[in-house]
């Protein structure tokens, strides 16, 4: 597993998206197709759904949980932005991944269990 590393985290981004341009891309997809306004998921077998796929097969097919949220209506974009900048963090070797994890579970614990 791998903890803080000496360098700058590149490689955890060199065969994808930097979090600037994942979240760029989700929120053009989410405007183009005017996802807010959906009264239902796609899902696979839709017209539509295929298209997005094929205009979209790289970041589809490299982070397919983020391309599944994104195309649905009840998509949390402040959580999305929380998510990227946890990220940013770990690939600016900033936080560990095992820091930011327990951070998101921390903050999780707090939002929805303490104001119990």
């Amino acid at each position: 597993m791998k903890r803080n590393r000496k360098e700058n985290n590149i490689d955890f981004i060199t065969d994808g998206y930097n979090s600037a341009k994942l979240e760029e891309t989700i929120k053009e997809i989410r405007n183009k197709y005017d996802i807010d306004k959906l009264e239902k998921e796609y899902n696979e077998s839709d017209s539509e759904y295929k298209m997005i796929s094929e205009e979209y097969k790289f970041f589809k097919e490299r982070y397919p949980f983020l391309f599944d949220m994104t195309l649905k209506p009840i998509m949390d974009m402040n959580r999305l932005t929380y998510m990227l900048n946890l990220r940013e963090e770990i690939v600016n070797n900033n936080i560990t991944f095992e820091k930011a994890s327990q951070k998101v579970g921390n903050d999780m614990y707090k939002l929805y269990h303490e104001k119990k």
